[in-house]
């Protein structure tokens, strides 16, 4: 949840054909994905962290609201225009951080957790906004989250976020939804990661969502009920930073 901006997929080449009021990137900057990351070579036993991006399928939606009747060469993408509000989910940002043992995770989930929730506020900022805890319950074996709501912006943004620790790794989610309800198909994605296993073979990173292998595998793929219809856009390995990684 810490690198990626929305305004990659509110490009014009995935959103442009839904309707020429697209909205504008700024309007729907989460507050929760600035650049502050957490200071990861300060917690003992990390060995790494990445992050995949889901965005809502701006190219289903486009299909959905294409000319009604018309054959392929005939439809126009985009000529029933959305509501925004209507789209639900429009994004999912899960980060895996991985530690050495169970007991490295565990010695930094109080640390790391409060670094990100700090981070959080600060992003998100503004008498408008609010940031507020909620109890959650059943994901991953200790959990904290909150509920995040931009009232300033002009489409109603809600957000949710939930740190939660599954033996050896932690994880960061990230939900936000235009219809004001984001909370549910967050914690369904955020139960699927903690249910994950890391798999056997080396990671592989792919930057278009496709990377495989080690860490990669607790991610759901494309059309997993988890998702709520998001698809896989953007994988980045955020620590060790790549280069420096080699």
């Amino acid at each position: 949840m810490f690198v990626v901006l929305y305004a990659l997929a509110m490009s014009p080449v995935r959103a442009g054909a839904i309707s020429q009021a697209t909205p504008d990137p700024a309007d729907l900057a989460t507050p929760a994905m600035g650049d502050r990351e957490p200071d990861f070579a300060a917690y003992a036993g990390v060995k790494q962290a990445v992050v995949r991006t889901y965005m809502a399928d701006f190219d289903a939606i486009a299909a959905d609201h294409a000319t009604p009747g018309a054959t392929p060469e005939e439809a126009t993408p985009g000529a029933v225009s959305p509501e925004f509000r209507d789209l639900g989910m429009m994004l999912m940002l899960g980060t895996a951080i991985e530690f050495d043992t169970p007991a490295s995770a565990e010695s930094a989930f109080p640390g790391l957790t409060g670094e990100v929730e700090q981070n959080a506020q600060l992003e998100i900022g503004g008498d408008t906004s609010k940031f507020v805890p909620v109890t959650i319950d059943g994901v991953g074996q200790e959990a904290k989250a909150f509920s995040l709501t931009v009232a300033a912006d002009s489409f109603g943004s809600a957000g949710f976020l939930i740190l939660t620790r599954q033996e050896n790794v932690i994880f960061s989610v990230y939900g936000m939804s235009l219809n004001g309800e984001a909370e549910a198909a967050t914690t369904a994605f955020a139960t699927k990661l903690a249910s994950g296993a890391i798999g056997s073979g080396e990671p592989e990173l792919n930057s278009d969502g496709t990377s495989t292998g080690g860490i990669w595998e607790v991610f759901p793929s494309a059309r997993d009920p988890s998702l709520s219809g998001l698809v896989p856009l953007i994988d980045a390995q955020v620590y060790p930073k790549p280069d420096a990684a080699s």
